[in-house]
């Protein structure tokens, strides 16, 4: 019963608005209290953020989300927007396809959902407001779009679980990479079918030319080259998901400052998202950590012994 109490008084707190993370340590504290007493969830308590935070691989998290603000920041989010929009923009709900197919290539670095559905948004939603489409339309496409980057590699998601369930995150990277790019087959697929039944809501783009297309995909070699580092990397086994990221995000800051394409400003405000970003999902990695609660018998026999007169 307390197992099922605890459960509905985290939801309790979703509902009212308490942020994930607090949530998840309000309610995990009390079911501890209610197991061990206060002086167990004190120590419980007191060492948990340290034991959770000091996993090396989660420092993974932070490179790879700094690595998507840079490239956000330095525009080769939109240059490969661009290139699929280049390719597919013609078809029935071209556009919408772009979308998904640069959804799909910018999670293969960022491993963010988050990062991923903010720079399109951003890149995809004057194209799509310029050929008509309606609100509702352009906004579920790209927030499906999105969802993209918590299945295919490097995925954030997947290194938080791994690390909390003590899974093998090289096998959860590599079993993601199907399902990922079925998923934005599925939604290109639906995509052009409900394109080709209703047209007028999802409008075709403008064709572009063989010399536009070429153009387009030189403009995207060293996005296509920093993509090939990290999967050569992470399935080839040279490197840690953590060593991968690291390089990684310090190519990518080194390849758009050597090109002109980020200035001061820009890097300040890709750490800053990044530090905000990576704080956020990190307390929440403290609150769920499963590790918290494992409290041995001794442990609790001792919490509960009445103390000697």
């Amino acid at each position: 019963m307390l197992e099922f109490g605890v459960v509905g008084l985290l939801f309790v707190l979703l509902v009212l608005g308490m942020p994930v993370a607090f949530s998840l340590l309000a309610a995990g504290g009390i079911g501890i209290y209610a197991t061990v007493g206060f002086a167990g969830m004190y120590s419980q308590l007191s060492t948990t953020a340290y034991r959770s935070a000091a996993e090396s691989t989660l420092a993974a998290i932070p490179m790879f989300i700094l690595m998507a603000e840079l490239m956000s920041k330095g525009g080769m989010a939109r240059d490969v927007f661009n290139a699929a929009n280049r390719f597919f923009g013609r078809l029935p709900g071209g556009v919408s396809i772009a979308t998904v197919i640069a959804s799909a290539g910018f999670a293969a670095v960022s491993g963010s959902s988050t990062a991923a559905a903010g720079s399109l948004s951003a890149i995809s939603m004057p194209e799509f407001r310029r050929l008509g489409y309606g609100l509702s339309a352009a906004t579920g496409i790209i927030a499906v779009a999105g969802t993209l980057a918590v299945m295919i590699p490097p995925s954030i998601a997947f290194l938080i679980y791994g690390i909390m369930t003590e899974t093998s995150i090289g096998r959860l990277l590599i079993a993601g990479i199907v399902p990922g790019l079925m998923t934005a087959t599925i939604y290109s697929i639906g995509i052009y079918v409900w394109a080709r039944l209703e047209p007028q809501t999802l409008p075709r783009g403008s064709s572009a030319t063989t010399a536009e297309k070429l153009e387009a995909l030189r403009g995207i070699w060293g996005f296509l080259a920093i993509i090939g580092f990290v999967f050569f990397a992470l399935y080839g086994g040279i490197a840690t998901t953590t060593e991968t990221a690291a390089v990684a995000a310090a190519a990518t800051l080194a390849y758009l400052s050597l090109t002109g394409r980020l200035s001061a400003g820009s890097i300040r405000d890709a750490l800053v998202v990044s530090i905000r970003l990576s704080t956020m999902m990190l307390t929440i990695v403290i609150g769920a950590d499963r590790k918290s609660t494992r409290l041995n018998s001794s442990h609790v026999s001792e919490s509960r012994m009445p103390s000697s007169a």
